[in-house]
């Protein structure tokens, strides 16, 4: 009876010393971890060489076509990148502050990237303004702004099916459950059996059996329970395909110089 209550004592010790293990490296992921998939490894290698070369514009290509192939937080920090190199701090503050919000970035990494983006969206602001009270000359009215048009934009990230460690992770938790349950049914009915043999030496080898596929089976489904919970939790923060609403609106404005035209975006 003592060795049967130690048991589940061993059991518990070994499921929160593998939790112990594996939180940590969930927590501390590289926000900046590479791409896995040889195809997109390949578009990343030659973004990082054409970004190098100042070609900002092929290389926003090929961080592009990479994130279609796998989805990883990296793609944005280095669209941000691009974008901030051609003055396009719109689009280098999207993609950055998305980096943020998937990626997680902490200490110099988060601190560094800050010091980038506010002096990028300081000059939005100030751009924003400077066109909100842009107008024709003196006595001359300007004709009203179009009706804004709305767009949607979508957000392009690799199916789910194509997260290789998290299907994986997922199908080796559901395996893994699967054949604890199978064990720990397997020791109960060898429990039963030697409960019903009269022979002393009989119960004692069927409890014995039965004792080692409980332990195994134990093992098997609290290992399985960890790695279908880590491949789950991998799908639920993956970044998703969403749509997002812009309005695009122009205003026509006439002068003694001629016709400017002013977009909103």
């Amino acid at each position: 009876m003592k060795s049967m209550l130690i048991r589940p004592a061993l059991i518990l010790a070994l499921a929160i010393a593998v939790l112990s293990a594996i939180a940590p490296s969930l927590a501390n992921a590289d926000p900046r971890a590479e791409p896995t998939n040889p195809e997109a490894r390949a578009h990343f290698e030659l973004g990082n060489k054409l970004f190098f070369l100042k070609e900002f514009e092929k290389a926003i290509s090929e961080y592009k076509s990479g994130a279609l192939i796998e989805s990883l937080p990296v793609w944005d920090l280095a669209l941000g990148q691009c974008y901030r190199m051609l003055h396009r701090y719109e689009d280098s503050l999207w993609h950055l502050e998305r980096f943020i919000k998937y990626g997680h970035p902490s200490g110099g990494l988060l601190k560094g990237i800050n010091e980038v983006i506010a002096p990028m969206r300081a000059e939005v602001e100030k751009n924003a303004m400077s066109q909100r009270s842009a107008g024709g000359p003196p006595g001359q009215t300007a004709p009203a702004a179009a009706a804004p048009t709305p767009v949607i934009k979508i957000e392009n990230t690799s199916p789910w099916y194509r997260d290789g460690l998290g299907l994986a992770l997922v199908g080796v938790g559901t395996i893994g459950v699967a054949a604890g349950g199978y064990l720990l049914l397997d020791g109960s009915r060898l429990h039963d059996e030697a409960n019903r043999d009269p022979s002393q030496a009989r119960q004692d080898a069927l409890n014995d059996q039965a004792n080692s596929r409980v332990d195994l089976g134990a093992g098997l489904g609290i290992a399985g329970i960890v790695a279908l919970s880590v491949g789950v939790i991998r799908f639920a923060t993956r970044p998703s395909d969403r749509s997002t609403r812009a309005t695009v609106a122009w205003t026509i404005t006439a002068s003694t110089r001629g016709i400017a035209a002013l977009g909103r975006f």
